[in-house]
């Protein structure tokens, strides 16, 4: 087979077996092993050897030290385990495969094969998927790649299997973007983000198991039940800002938070939720010039092709809670091109009879993380330190607000009000009819669900 891995640079310019410089790599590395193994030699003798691999290394030690004197590139490498069978002998070992060639390991027993491929399977890409999983049900289709419901045979644990087609990876932002995600996906470890457990790849596809998240999409469940409460939007937000600080400590930016990435894992709780899809990812660097996301979410910045940073995904995040509460977005069109003119614009009105049961600090908030100005917008730490996340309870009600005009348009880091009512009378008329309009909002709300829907299918 030939692996679509071996494009990758570092994999094909370089031999295998480089001579250690420096062991600070193996002290600031991720140590996974250890163990004794026999290295097969070109030479066809064995020689065992002190091994210990990292989540990007293998380190051979020579008999009688400690220190490892040469290093191999392990990330991304197709390894496969195999059994040799001789007339009274059996040897357990694993390859390592290098274009037309491969690298062989041998282990001491069965159970330390195991051992070592668990943990090889954290690196590097694994063969045969049929031999480790049996997939039960299709979940989902993409445009390169589709979703499927699987059970591991070993532990009858669920799984979804995402199956990529090899031949529609045509250009090299696609094959980067996948490789990408991999590997950020395999660096990360936090309870809101999906977890990648192995990678496979065989003549036609490469598939990569993810944990299985049953409760469905954010955008489903606002689809069916409409707009959550302020409660329970607070609640989720705070929860996604936490692992938005989480990425900006890793320096990880997301490029595509929303509510279709956000699984949740019950369909009775909005709180439990996993951040999928980290096609878009990638490590930040001074500043980012790449144009993704989805239209209608993406930071303007991105759209007006200025160089952008972290708080694009608080945007994002910022859209997200919008929708939440109003179940419609900010940024509409009849098209694609129509919503991310409007996006470019970046002017978010807040109509009082929609937001009605949204208090001043949910709207302070959104608009905190929605600024069009990057400096003007609050990164993740300094939003969760505002009033609406810090107070135990929310008031729902227009009256606390210092102005009830009808609209609040947010332009940039401007506040323009409309509305010829004064604040004392508009307040005591909000009062008046506030029960009577609480029970019309929600209707009115989720019959409006129905053209956000429409509009996300076509911008995504």
């Amino acid at each position: 087979m030939q692996s679509l891995f071996e494009e990758i640079e570092y994999l094909h310019k370089t031999p295998f077996w480089k001579k250690v410089e420096s062991h600070r790599s193996l002290e600031t590395d991720k140590l996974l092993y250890q163990g004794m193994l026999l290295e097969l030699k070109s030479s066809g003798k064995t020689r065992q050897s002190f091994f210990s691999l990292t989540n990007k290394y293998l380190y051979s030690s020579k008999p009688g030290h400690l220190k490892p004197n040469k290093q191999a590139v392990i990330k991304f490498r197709v390894i496969e385990p195999f059994i040799e069978e001789r007339e009274d002998t059996v040897k357990y070992g694993f390859q390592i495969i290098l274009h037309k060639h491969s690298k062989i390991f041998y282990t001491s027993s069965m159970k330390e094969l195991d051992k070592w491929m668990d943990y090889l399977a954290m690196v590097g890409i694994m063969t045969k998927i049929e031999d480790d999983y049996q997939i039960m049900k299709l979940l989902g289709k993409g445009s390169y790649a589709n979703v499927y419901l699987a059970r591991d045979l070993c532990t009858d644990k669920e799984y979804a299997i995402k199956s990529i087609d090899k031949s529609l990876i045509k250009s090299k932002n696609t094959f980067n973007g996948m490789v990408n995600e991999i590997d950020i996906l395999r660096t990360l470890d936090h309870p809101n983000i999906v977890k990648i457990h192995k990678v496979y790849e065989s003549e036609t596809h490469i598939q990569l198991v993810l944990d299985y998240i049953k409760g469905g999409s954010l955008l489903a469940r606002l689809h069916n039940e409409g707009p959550l409460s302020e409660k329970q939007s607070r609640k989720f937000m705070k929860k996604l800002l936490e692992l938005l600080v989480y990425l900006e400590d890793s320096s990880i930016i997301h490029r595509d938070i929303k509510l279709e990435n956000i699984l949740l894992l019950s369909e009775k709780s909005t709180s439990h939720f996993k951040l999928i899809d980290f096609g878009f990812s990638g490590y930040l660097k001074d500043k980012e010039t790449a144009y993704c996301g989805t239209p209608g979410y993406m930071a303007p910045e991105i759209i007006r092709n200025i160089p952008y940073g972290l708080k694009a995904d608080v945007f994002s995040a910022g859209i997200l809670l919008y929708i939440l509460l109003y179940n419609q977005s900010p940024f509409t069109g009849d098209t694609a091109n129509e919503v991310i003119e409007s996006n470019k614009r970046c002017k978010i009105f807040f109509d009082s009879k929609y937001f009605l049961m949204a208090s001043c600090e949910a709207i302070h908030t959104i608009m905190e993380m929605t600024s069009s100005s990057p400096a003007a917008r609050l990164n993740a730490k300094e939003l969760l330190k505002l009033r609406w996340f810090t107070k135990e309870k929310s008031n729902g009600r227009l009256k606390s607000r210092t102005h009830t005009d009808d609209i609040i348009c947010a332009d940039s880091d401007k506040k323009r009000k409309r509305g010829s009512m004064s604040h004392k009378t508009k307040g005591h008329e909000l009062e008046k009819n506030y029960v009577k309009n609480r029970s019309n909002v929600k209707n009115e709300n989720r019959a409006r669900s129905k053209s956000l829907y429409e509009i996300k299918d076509e911008g995504s």
